[in-house]
């Protein structure tokens, strides 16, 4: 998950009154209800990776902000094919 840091303040002090839960995403998840807050998807996070034969594909990666499933080498390869001044997608 990824918030902003204006609800830091929010969120520390829901957190006095919600009883803990030992799951990080259930306790974030019943800390934002507290606060009224519903979570919103972003594309970015692709936590369930993509289809296999666009794994390879920098353009698809573009956009992300987190993939999983990928080993160092994988992630360098990426990272400089989605930094580089030629790249049209």
């Amino acid at each position: 998950f990824l918030f902003s840091g204006s609800l830091l303040h929010s969120l520390y002090s829901v957190a006095q009154v919600v009883p803990f839960f030992p799951i990080d995403d259930v306790y974030m998840g019943m800390l934002m209800k507290a606060l009224g807050i519903s979570p919103v998807r972003h594309g970015g996070f692709q936590t369930f990776d993509v289809r296999q034969q666009d794994r390879e594909n920098v353009c698809v990666h573009k956009g992300n902000l987190l993939i999983h499933q990928r080993l160092p080498p994988q992630i360098l390869k990426m990272w400089k094919g989605i930094n580089n001044p030629l790249l049209t997608c």
